[in-house]
């Protein structure tokens, strides 16, 4: 009798124990996926904020400029386009759906450092430090809007890391390849991002010499540039940071 009852005994605590485990592992399959909802729906508010902050910016200037009211309509509608594209990019994500593939063009690069230099509201001063040689070109497959915003996403980085600095100066370079790949160069001469964390700035809530950075522009430059069968790296040294993006050449 005796035997029997630290039998069934056992068998309770082995159950228990057996439960406790797979509860454990159910909380920290909610936890991840937590974390999941929580990058992307961040990514959302944080590329819907970039659209936003251009259209407000559309619309402060069609107020003192009214001679170029048709100029800044058209400004204010591409901004609002590009920002539905990305939302529903974005939401795709969350929901695990593919790229369409189908929806890829081929897209001039020059063409999309045109228009990201339309859409962003720099200031006199901000443009001046701007420097893009227009020397090369190449075309890539992929989408302008998330193009757009990746370039966006950088240049103000770049414009953070320069402020307050005298002589600050932001490079854009284009360098093709044949047969290899092709790369888009956005350098300043601000301050560097220590070696330790060149890799992890790429990672979603990392981020590096802001007090309000959310962590998740470069993450979602990473994402676009890979379904773009590219890739984003970072190079820096103490006083100078070259972003290079990295494009499949097209044959």
């Amino acid at each position: 009798m005796l035997k029997k009852k630290h039998n069934i005994g056992y068998a309770l605590q082995s159950r228990d124990h057996t439960q406790n485990t797979q509860s454990n592992v159910d909380i920290e399959q909610l936890k991840a996926q937590l974390e999941r909802s929580k990058a992307q729906a961040g990514s959302i508010a944080h590329e819907s904020r970039n659209t936003f902050q251009v259209c407000l910016g559309n619309v402060e200037t069609i107020q003192i400029l009214l001679q170029d009211f048709d100029d800044m309509l058209s400004g204010i509608k591409n901004s609002i386009q590009r920002g539905l594209q990305m939302n529903t990019l974005t939401l795709d994500a969350i929901l695990n759906k593919p790229l369409d593939l189908k929806t890829f063009t081929e897209l001039s690069i020059q063409y999309c450092i045109d228009q990201t230099l339309q859409a962003y509201p720099l200031e006199v001063d901000e443009r001046e430090m701007i420097h893009v040689d227009k020397s090369n070109d190449f075309t890539f497959k992929g989408l302008e809007a998330p193009m757009v915003h990746i370039l966006v996403n950088l240049i103000k980085n770049a414009l953070e890391a320069l402020a307050g600095q005298k002589n600050g100066l932001i490079e854009i370079k284009v360098v093709t390849n044949k047969g290899t790949l092709n790369q888009l160069h956005i350098s300043d001469n601000g301050p560097g991002i220590p070696a330790d964390k060149q890799e992890a700035i790429f990672e979603p809530f990392v981020t590096h010499g802001k007090q309000n950075g959310t962590g998740l522009g470069l993450s979602f430059c990473k994402r676009v540039m890979e379904s773009f069968n590219g890739n984003i790296i970072a190079e820096s040294t103490e006083q100078h940071t070259r972003l290079i993006l990295k494009f499949s050449s097209l044959k």
